[in-house]
């Protein structure tokens, strides 16, 4: 009756068949990138996330209306934090430090919600001509049939990260299959058809500077080449010998590596804690 008095229309969905309207699939494919560009490797931290994904959309303009929900809803947009205070004239310094962290959290969020509504553009005008490449060209690789190593033990694939890359347009070998200079630890056929290619628009430095840094070269310890650890993700046991998954710093997820304890003899104080940390879940 409640819903029947303010005009609302119910649109049930039952398990195995979630659709219920193509406004609702947006917003959904819309949360599950800002996901997947903020959680975790175990992906056991999504429910900490929604607050601020929440906001960020009701606060972003729509393409569609040219209004933010809002400002819809109230005819205002909500104060926020960056709003009162000025980082450059605060005289506290932790103060301003989390200013700058959440001016770049809403800055991201904000970028991700433009991504999104790119896709929904270029879902409009999915039956148009394929693109071409060349070779020296960067490209997008599509991760849905590449199973990564590093992504065995991850709970949910709807989670994980669409692309892979950007890689490098080595050759041509016709309209519709190019090979990519892809890296070692991608074992695969480096031929795919276009389809599953989309152009990279590396951020504008002007922009966004700063915003993308080449890996860094490893340092050289008694003439042996050494990368440095930036986290530990997980463990396994292969043919007896422990392994770690580790995260390399200034390397994407995807280049990820399971090394032997013996060849973490520097990172042994990140181990410990990857160990207390999975003793503290365990138990």
């Amino acid at each position: 009756m409640l819903f029947k008095l303010i005009d609302t229309k119910l649109t049930l969905s039952m398990a195995f068949h979630p659709q219920t309207d193509g406004q609702t699939e947006r917003a959904n494919q819309t949360l599950e990138q800002y996901l997947q560009a903020f959680i975790n490797y175990k992906q056991d931290n999504w429910a900490s996330l929604l607050p601020i994904a929440e906001f960020t959309i009701n606060n972003a303009k729509n393409a569609s209306t040219g209004f933010s929900p809002f400002y819809l809803a109230n005819g205002c947009h909500p104060v926020t934090p960056t709003n009162l205070i000025n980082p450059r004239s605060c005289l506290i310094p932790a103060a301003s430090n989390y200013i700058d962290h959440l001016q770049t959290i809403l800055s991201t969020a904000k970028d991700n919600l433009r991504t999104a509504q790119d896709h929904q553009a270029n879902y409009a005008n999915r039956h148009r001509r394929e693109e071409l490449f060349a070779v020296g060209d960067q490209v997008m690789l599509s991760a849905a049939n590449i199973d990564l190593a590093t992504n065995v033990k991850r709970p949910s694939h709807k989670l994980l990260h669409r692309s892979l890359g950007p890689y490098d347009v080595v050759k041509v070998i016709s309209d519709v299959a190019y090979k990519l200079n892809l890296p070692a630890t991608l074992k695969i056929h480096p031929v795919f058809h276009v389809s599953l290619l989309t152009r990279y628009h590396a951020s504008d430095p002007d922009i966004f500077p700063g915003r993308v840094t080449p890996p860094p070269p490893p340092t050289v310890v008694d003439t042996e080449p050494e990368y440095e650890v930036e986290a530990i993700v997980n463990k396994q046991t292969f043919c007896r010998q422990v392994q770690y998954l580790i995260k390399w710093v200034g390397y994407p997820a995807h280049n990820a590596s399971w090394e032997p304890t013996k060849n973490l003899s520097n990172s042994m104080d990140l181990v410990a804690d990857f160990e207390h940390q999975l003793d503290g879940v365990l138990s």
